[in-house]
């Protein structure tokens, strides 16, 4: 997508109370604070009732002061904000009619998972819908090309229900082109030659689809950031590599042979600053003997079969992917589940995992933060509990983001389905007759406790990426712009900033087939990032 730097129209006139909810003033802390979410649980499920001096916290075996200690659990409703006026619009969760106190999204990957085993797979969640508790608020994602949002956060039993029915899932070509099939013409140097051909190609599918696979988890991550409490990510998938070529060291030089660390890592710490924690559950059931994976050029063919209530049923090999999918779990203190065909108890038992967590902070001191990972550990003064928690983190000061991963993030945000939440977002877009007639002009309030500032005497500095983005009723880009906001505050300006919101006014000259305007603002200092649409008033097939 690209976008142009055109936003002299954009001005700030300060604090409009009618768009943003009244906050107590905050000072934003840019001391790193370590959040390390823990479950515990016995033999009888999920242990409640334990305080803060219960628990033991280790970073690489030394024992930190515990600065914070919350307990939150999934049964706790959130108090809704009160209603917005009409036509605004607003990305906070606490602005949302039935906002979920604990989040778990339902993520069924189809990009690594085969069409057959989707069908099982599929069969097993409808099992589990059914099963619903009237206090479980989930919500029902797919990924192909992206994320697709099949229905979000509910409690209501029979709309999930009828929206996993009514999917039928899709066929994946990257999948497929990742396992090409052994060339058999008859002649070894021209099989050879296609062989090679094909596995460069296999190659670039891989990459495509960890990629792809890892910017949803980084979407999905971006679009709970400020939810409350502990989320879950059930990740419903078949495979996924770890490695590519690695355990083939006498392949083609021309190969691809590496790993996928830095992509895992950046997934991971996305999910960890979200506090979402990732439990992948396997889309085949109970699988036989170990194969290679895609991901290290093996091939084989499942063979098909029935199970006993008539769902598709592939039977299939346990791939190396696993080990990704462990990783990804053991990163972010979650739980992975394979070779069990009650994929619907897997799920249940993720789930239970949010009815209680107890969250612990501490703050590491300066000259711990080596740039090194740090193993943590947590030890909870009782006998016969499971502690689960995050393995460590990446003991780095802050960091700021450079240009080329701050376009990625506004990129990724805008063309995702999903709202970023990391910034918090208010607004209104009204016709307009300035900069001309037959505009809009867009009010946008800013939650400025969401934003980076520094104090230096009496003044606030800080700089956000704000992005406009004009789009057709298909979600096409028409016309988008960005612009660094450098902001130089007085204490006065910034404290009443705080409470009541910054706001700014831009002016936009709608394209011809506008339907709605997809607002993002990008904290620099973090890469924290909020999004939000807001419908053209005159756009018939606009929907709120």
């Amino acid at each position: 997508m690209m976008m142009h730097r055109a936003m002299r129209g954009v001005c700030i006139i300060g604090a409009f109370m009618a768009l943003a909810s009244a906050q107590q003033p905050a000072i934003r802390v840019t001391t790193r604070l370590v959040e390390v979410n823990v479950i515990v649980r016995d033999k009888n499920g999920p242990v409640a009732g334990l305080t803060k001096d219960d628990f033991v916290l280790l970073d690489k075996g030394k024992e930190q002061r515990i600065a914070v200690f919350n307990v939150s659990s999934a049964r706790r409703a959130i108090p809704n904000a009160p209603p917005l006026p009409p036509d605004v619009y607003s990305n906070r969760f606490e602005r949302q009619a039935h906002a979920p106190a604990s989040a778990t999204v339902v993520l069924i990957d189809n990009l690594n998972t085969k069409f057959e085993d989707q069908a099982y797979a599929r069969h097993q969640i409808l099992k589990f819908l059914r099963s619903l508790e009237l206090e479980d608020r989930i919500a029902l994602y797919s990924l192909g090309r992206g994320v697709r949002i099949l229905h979000d956060f509910t409690d209501d039993q029979q709309r999930l229900i009828r929206s996993i029915a009514n999917y039928r899932g899709e066929t994946a070509h990257e999948l497929a082109a990742s396992e090409p099939d052994s060339s058999h013409t008859g002649d070894a140097d021209i099989d050879k030659w296609l062989d090679e051909m094909n596995g460069g190609m296999s190659d670039f599918y891989i990459i495509d689809r960890v990629r792809t696979t890892l910017t949803a988890m980084e979407a999905i991550a971006n679009h709970l950031a400020r939810l409350p409490g502990r989320k879950n990510l059930i990740w419903v998938s078949g495979s996924f590599p770890f490695s590519l070529g690695l355990n083939d060291p006498l392949g083609s030089p021309a190969r691809e042979h590496r790993t996928f660390n830095d992509e895992i890592e950046r997934a991971t710490r996305a999910m960890n600053n979200a506090n979402i924690a990732i439990y992948p559950v396997d889309a085949r059931g109970l699988v036989g003997m170990p194969r290679l994976s895609g991901g290290n050029r093996s091939v084989a063919k499942p063979r098909a079969a029935s199970n006993p209530r008539g769902a598709p049923r592939a039977i299939t090999e346990i791939p190396e992917g696993h080990d990704a999918m462990q990783a990804l779990a053991e990163r972010t203190g979650g739980r992975a589940f394979y070779n069990t065909n009650d994929l619907r108890g897997a799920i249940r038992k993720a789930l239970e995992d949010s009815e209680v967590t107890y969250t612990l902070a501490f703050y590491p001191a300066s000259q711990t933060l080596d740039g090194k990972f740090h193993e943590l550990k947590v030890k909870v003064d009782r006998k016969g509990v499971e502690v689960r928690h995050r393995k460590g983190y990446l003991a780095a000061g802050q960091r700021l983001p450079t240009d080329r991963q701050m376009r990625a993030t506004i990129d990724n945000t805008v063309s995702s389905p999903l709202e970023a939440t990391g910034v918090g977002l208010t607004a209104r877009l009204d016709p307009s007759d300035k900069p001309k007639p037959g505009s809009y002009q867009m009010m946008l309030a800013v939650d400025m406790r969401n934003l980076t500032v520094q104090q230096n005497d009496d003044r606030w500095m800080g700089a956000a990426e704000v992005v406009f983005v004009q789009q057709s009723a298909e979600g096409k880009s028409l016309n988008s712009s960005i612009e660094t906001l450098n902001l130089d505050m007085k204490d006065e300006t910034y404290r009443a900033a705080v409470r009541d919101g910054l706001v700014l006014v831009k002016g936009i000259v709608p394209e011809k087939e506008l339907s709605q305007v997809r607002v993002a603002v990008l904290d620099r200092a973090t890469g924290m990032i909020g999004s939000l649409r807001v419908p053209a008033p005159q756009s018939p097939s606009a929907v709120r």
